[in-house]
């Protein structure tokens, strides 16, 4: 709970924090741009301990409390294997693999459609 209040929290207000759940400032040895907040609380971004999370002294007291090894899960794309983070529990693709299998789905569905109609 108090993870997903402080992850709420970063998102809204970081401003390197970008809709895709990428951070602008920091990236790892894999070539990932995912905000080092998402990986676990463990991690640490010293532009949201500076700058962000001072704006709210509820969301930063949970982010202390958090950082005695409470982590934020994230999960791999299905597809591209790239990590990303979940918006719903059924997820399985990252947002850019999502559409694409959404208008996969979409082409096969028409394709079995115009079959039975001219089968």
């Amino acid at each position: 709970m108090a993870r997903n209040a402080v992850a709420r929290y970063i998102e809204k207000n970081c401003a390197n924090y970008d809709a895709n759940g990428q951070c602008l400032l920091q990236t790892f040895e894999s070539g990932s741009h995912i905000c080092p907040l998402f990986f676990s609380l463990n991690s640490r971004c010293n532009y949201a301990e500076t700058s962000v999370l001072p704006g709210d002294e509820h969301i930063q007291a949970l982010y202390m409390q958090g950082k005695q090894g409470a982590e934020i899960i994230l999960n791999t794309c299905e597809r591209c294997k790239k990590p990303y983070k979940r918006k719903s529990n059924r997820q399985k693709y990252c947002p850019v693999c999502q559409a694409d299998q959404a208008r996969k789905r979409s082409r096969e569905g028409m394709a079995k459609s115009r079959a039975n109609v001219n089968g």
